[in-house]
């Protein structure tokens, strides 16, 4: 299923009020990027995040738990982090404007599926901040600290774990915030 795929007037009608009252949408290039480098992708929709929805959204705000806008990288320029569905996985993607070129990152590695109708993971804008690990980050170290200067993304395991995925000197870093 494409990204932009072509649409009828009637659905073009009701997309409109429907984003018009309550939806926000991701850029246009944004789009026609994740069409041209993952074109068997799609984006989630809000009907597979209903119990993240009910449950988890603060004073049940209408948001899109799949994708996060900032300046993560702090050099000026609007990123995106976003969620996608390929093959019953999610997959967790950065793309960074890096001198008017877009280029994208793996933020998290992908993530099995078990039921398409309901997903169990989302993501949410980290504000800067001092985030500390918890002890059951991947290799049981000691917890580290870290001062984030710019927005982070969460991802987010209902439940299960929380991991902050930050820049840090040209790349994407990861930290176990909760689990």
């Amino acid at each position: 299923m494409r990204f932009l795929a072509k649409k009828t007037i009637m659905s073009l009608i009701v997309m409109h009020l429907l984003m018009a009252t309550i939806f926000a949408q991701l850029p246009r290039h944004i789009l026609s990027y994740l069409d041209q480098n993952f074109p068997t992708s799609t984006l989630p929709t809000h009907s597979q995040f209903s119990d993240y929805l009910t449950h988890f959204a603060p004073n049940g705000a209408i948001i899109d738990p799949w994708y996060v806008i900032a300046d993560f990288s702090g050099d000026g320029s609007t990123d995106i982090a976003v969620m996608i569905i390929d093959s019953m996985k999610t997959k967790y993607i950065g793309i960074n404007s890096d001198d008017g070129r877009l280029n994208h990152y793996e933020l998290f590695p992908p993530h099995e599926i078990n039921n398409i109708d309901t997903l169990y993971t989302c993501i949410r804008l980290k504000e800067p901040g001092t985030i500390t690990q918890t002890m059951a980050g991947p290799d049981d170290t000691a917890p580290q600290v870290i001062d984030m200067v710019h927005p982070g993304i969460e991802v987010v395991f209902y439940e299960q774990a929380r991991i902050c995925v930050y820049w840090s000197e040209n790349r994407y870093e990861k930290l176990w915030t909760s689990d």
